[in-house]
């Protein structure tokens, strides 16, 4: 945008100025440089699955990677696969320095599968630095100042972050898999975060104390962010997508998508399945290796290191999967299989919690029709209704985003969470809840009636909800429910006809 009284551009005659040049990627911070020293000692004793689920199961980021760097040579066929895993919980900062040298110099050939996840966490390193700090003003703090401190400084520098962030984004799109994914979504938080910081830069009291002209300015400043913002929210959907369809439960750069998306498009309702009530799974327990590995590995390594699975439908393994998440080909294979009452339950949850965390109806109505098959369970039960109250409700955030700008319904049919929640039996509470939070959703416009009835769902929620929170949360959405009856009622009623004696 050009600044608020900005001088008058130079004749066409004159020359044109430069071509702004991509700006260069900060170096990796010093808190980097351990991650790359090779390990003074390491455990031999144990077999490499022992110690690899022993390293995922540190929780201090450097002792954890030193002895993924110990298993890093001797895992043969997998090398490559260990340094991305490496770099992947490494600080996101360092990605670039771990797997820069091994894209450069392999130990072993890498399968494109396994190239792309390396570039891509190289890709997300470098654009994890890009866009962080922007000039600063100095004084005096006037407006002939600030409008050369706006041409000289300020715009450059949003030039060149543009082009910095637009050539690595480019990289990450020629990406297949996991790789494009990291990239998208570290791409798209870039983008937004860029927003951000060119947003916060202050303008001096000067222009700032003038109404007209900070408005002026300010209208101009999000006109032209607007298309990065929209770029910055089409990457993180990309990045979404792929991981649902990984079947990721447990990774930060989700959260951290679903919080900025939430926080930027506040319509969107990105995370507006959060408040579901679903069964409560049953103890961890971590028996075998194999146990720990798919509670503890990352869904897309769980896909690749423990594809030999003899029996992923064994309901303990399903119960660790439920920690990070169940690879797309172990779904492939469950479908087919046989099922216990306890793996169909386990199975049923985790289709459910992976369409509320990406808001897909189609992993919802997965789960349905898992649970539907042994509904007389009363987790089952809860799990089929749910399905079906979303089974017409968008695949995806993409779609849930970029459709329309509201929501509309209905979402599916609630009868049978009412059905539920009328029997008065162990999950009686969790439906009415749910059936109250599905319907709130789509409400219609300026209905009092509506948000009454919500009400009295949600005060009737509360009664036979056993969770503290769950009953305090379910009261304050009653209290608000009747707060917007009151005053949609005040505001529709007729006014009083006076009287006269």
């Amino acid at each position: 945008p050009t600044p608020p009284s900005a001088p008058t551009p130079p004749p066409a005659a004159a020359a044109a100025p430069a071509r702004p040049k991509a700006a260069e990627v900060p170096p990796t911070p010093a808190a980097c440089a351990p991650y790359l020293e090779l390990p003074l000692a390491c455990d031999t004793q144990r077999s490499a699955p022992e110690r690899l689920a022993d390293a995922l199961g540190e929780s201090e980021s450097l002792t954890r990677n030193r002895k993924l760097a110990c298993l890093e040579p001797e895992m043969k066929g997998v090398s490559g696969l260990l340094r991305a895993l490496r770099a992947d919980l490494a600080p996101i900062a360092c990605a670039d320095a771990l797997t820069t040298p091994y894209i450069e110099a392999p130990s072993e050939p890498l399968t494109p599968a396994v190239e792309s996840s390396l570039i891509g966490l190289m890709i997300a390193g470098r654009l994890s630095r890009l866009a962080a700090t922007p000039p600063t003003l100095s004084p005096p703090f006037d407006k002939p100042h600030f409008q050369d401190f706006f041409e000289n400084s300020l715009k450059p520098w949003i030039l060149s972050e543009a082009l910095a962030i637009g050539n690595l984004s480019q990289d990450g799109a020629k990406l297949n898999g996991y790789g494009k994914a990291v990239a998208a979504v570290e791409a798209g938080l870039t983008d937004l975060r860029f927003v951000e910081v060119v947003r916060k830069v202050p303008l001096p009291t000067e222009l700032a104390s003038d109404a007209e002209v900070r408005n002026v300015y300010y209208a101009a400043l999000d006109e032209a962010l607007e298309p990065r913002k929209a770029r910055g929210r089409d990457a993180a959907l990309v990045g979404l997508r792929i991981l649902a369809e990984l079947g990721v439960l447990s990774d930060p750069r989700v959260d951290r998508a679903r919080h900025v998306l939430a926080e930027l498009y506040g319509g969107s309702r990105v995370n507006a399945l959060d408040r579901l009530l679903l069964p409560d799974l049953p103890a961890l327990h971590l028996e075998s290796v194999e146990q720990k590995l798919a509670a503890r590995l990352p869904t897309y390594y769980a896909l690749e290191l423990l594809a030999n699975l003899k029996d992923p439908a064994d309901a303990k393994l399903l119960r660790a999967f439920a920690e990070q998440g169940l690879p797309a080909t172990f779904r492939a294979r469950l479908d087919a299989a046989t099922l216990s009452a306890e793996s169909r339950t386990l199975y049923a949850q985790l289709e459910a919690r992976r369409g509320l965390l990406y808001f897909s109806a189609p992993a919802l109505s997965h789960a349905a029709a898992i649970a539907d098959a042994a509904a007389a369970d009363p987790a089952n039960a809860l799990l089929a209704a749910l399905g079906h109250a979303l089974e017409s409700a968008p695949k995806d955030a993409a779609q849930l985003m970029l459709a329309s700008p509201r929501l509309s319904g209905p979402l599916g049919s609630l009868a049978a969470l009412d059905a539920l929640a009328a029997k008065k039996g162990k999950y009686a509470g969790e439906a009415e809840f749910d059936a109250a939070t599905v319907s709130a959703l789509t409400p219609p416009d300026n209905d009092a009636k509506f948000w009454r009835e919500l009400a009295l769902r949600y005060a009737r929620a509360a009664k036979g909800l056993r969770d503290p929170k769950s009953r305090t949360l379910a009261k304050d959405l009653a209290d608000d429910a009747q707060k917007t009856a009151d005053t949609l009622g005040r505001a529709t009623s007729p006014p009083v006809a006076p009287t006269h004696n």
